[in-house]
């Protein structure tokens, strides 16, 4: 059976997924379709959007944003609102990776600032928005933030931007967990291993990388973007009620190797 809004015994489950066009993001979209959830995916890129909600069919909706601009982040709940009546879930997945690895001390300053800006600064103005939303509704929700390892030990040297920002973006997850708690919001990150997707699948399609990294993960795979859906899927379900602000890694077991 359906879970339902709190409080809310006829509403279906609504939830936003920026960065659903493409990778993790839409993997966890789809999962989450899968659930029973109605599902409004966001993306700057609206071909991936659209394709995300294609495979949702009618329980999707697309909507075009640039997590990076407060007026993008605002208008995308407010669509996705208005098209489904109220916001349950929300999950923050846009995120990029550095284009140029150096030691910090030869790193381009706009290299820091590109990759933060998406990746800290606009999660959490994304992220405010849709509490927000959820807020003014009154009927609680859940929230995912989209971390990596990286935010606990960096994989590979020269990319001390992309370390910096899923650092921020989990001790955004624990503050903001505290902050709404009392409206009945759950707040919590996810820490992705290597995963293939289309932003990694440059440097994982040379072997030697790959073994290299396949080497060092105890299960022995690099992870696929479904591998970190179902995570994503528990931390907004009911069965998650209890957990707010912590982040579940996901990694294949490579922190621990």
């Amino acid at each position: 059976m359906m879970t339902l809004v709190p409080g809310h015994d006829q509403a279906p489950r609504v939830a936003l997924v920026t960065g659903a066009g493409s990778g993790i993001g839409r993997a966890i979209a789809l999962a989450l379709g899968r659930d029973g959830w109605r599902v409004a995916c966001a993306d700057r890129d609206r071909e991936g959007a659209d394709e995300t909600v294609r495979q949702l069919a009618s329980i999707g909706f697309a909507v075009t944003a640039d997590v990076t601009l407060p007026e993008d982040c605002k208008s995308m709940v407010e669509e996705s609102v208005r098209h489904f009546g109220h916001l349950a879930g929300f999950v923050a997945a846009a995120g990029i990776q550095v284009t140029t690895r150096a030691p910090a001390d030869e790193l381009p300053p706009d290299e820091w600032t590109r990759v933060l800006q998406t990746n800290l600064t606009g999660t959490f103005l994304s992220t405010v928005e849709a509490g927000r939303a959820m807020r003014k509704k009154g009927v609680g929700g859940a929230m995912v933030l989209v971390g990596s390892i990286a935010a606990r030990s960096a994989p590979v040297p020269g990319i001390a931007p992309y370390v910096a920002s899923k650092a921020g973006l989990e001790g955004l997850s624990r503050a903001l967990a505290v902050d709404w708690a009392p409206s009945d919001i759950r707040v919590n990150a996810i820490s992705p291993g290597i995963v293939l997707t289309p932003m990694t699948e440059v440097s994982l399609g040379d072997a030697s990388t790959r073994a290299g990294h396949e080497a060092r993960i105890p299960v022995a795979r690099i992870a696929e973007p479904d591998d970190i859906a179902g995570a994503a899927v528990f931390l907004l379900s009911n069965a998650a009620r209890y957990i707010t602000g912590t982040s579940l890694v996901v990694d294949g077991g490579w922190s621990i190797a």
